[in-house]
């Protein structure tokens, strides 16, 4: 396994109570929460005229990508090497196979 390893959240929360467990629990639940909160009020600005703040961000998050680094893909064959190519609006990136060109969009993040 060359992934990265997974997150729990209450593993990283301090022990409160002696049922740290049910606490950890709340606090995930209170990050979901604040999460669709979060999402639910951006798309709603989104709809009142914010797609020039979302292109923006976009634009600027693309200055960041090295877009000459080969990238390994984990769970494929042979671990397949990329390049990215694209960000789509949603943030969805496309990359191209170094060996056969082959272009595909990826929804989530799947490098090594």
């Amino acid at each position: 396994n060359r992934g990265r390893p997974a997150t729990s959240i209450s593993n990283l929360c301090p022990d409160e109570t002696s049922s740290s467990m049910l606490w950890g629990e709340k606090q995930a639940e209170q990050l979901g929460i604040d999460l669709a909160y979060d999402l639910h009020s951006f798309l709603a600005m989104m709809q009142e005229g914010g797609s020039d703040l979302s292109r923006q961000v976009l634009e600027d998050w693309k200055q960041w990508i090295d877009w000459d680094m080969e990238l390994v893909m984990r769970d494929t064959p042979e671990q397949e090497r990329v390049k990215m190519v694209g960000v789509l609006p949603d943030g969805r990136v496309q990359v191209r196979n170094v060996d056969d060109g082959r272009v595909r969009t990826l929804v989530s993040d799947y490098f090594l």
